[in-house]
C-alpha cells in the first residue's frame, strides 16, 4: 500500500501570496512545485481527496462506510485552474467579501 502526502507552505503571509507544494509517496518526494498565486477563498472543509472520500458521503446511509476508498489503480491525475481570473487583483467590495465569508 502506497501513502501518499502533500506538504503545503506558504512563503508569505499576504492572502493569495505564493506557495510550494511537495508531493509524496511512501515518504519519497516525487515531485514539486511553485506557486506564484494561491485561489484567495475558502471553498468548504471538503478537500482534494484523491482515490477516497474522508469527508462527506453521498447521504447519511453511506456514514459508516467512510472513507470510500477506490480498490483499483490510479495512473493519472490532473487538475486544471482558470489562471486568468486566479491571477487577476481583487476590487476593494471583493475582498471585503471575501473577508467577511472567511471569518
Amino acid at each position: 500500500m502506497r501513502e501518499l502526502s502533500v506538504v503545503f507552505t506558504n512563503e508569505s503571509t499576504t492572502l493569495g501570496g505564493p506557495a510550494n507544494v511537495q508531493l509524496f509517496i511512501n515518504g519519497r518526494g516525487v515531485g514539486e512545485v511553485h506557486l506564484e498565486r494561491q485561489t484567495r477563498a475558502r471553498f468548504s472543509t471538503e478537500c482534494m481527496d484523491v482515490g477516497m472520500d474522508n469527508r462527506a458521503p453521498v447521504s447519511p446511509k453511506y456514514r459508516d462506510l467512510m472513507p470510500f476508498k477506490f480498490t483499483g489503480r490510479i495512473e493519472h491525475v490532473t487538475f486544471e485552474f482558470d489562471l486568468v481570473n486566479a491571477n487577476r487583483e481583487l476590487t476593494p467590495a471583493e475582498r471585503l467579501e471575501q473577508h467577511v465569508r472567511m471569518d
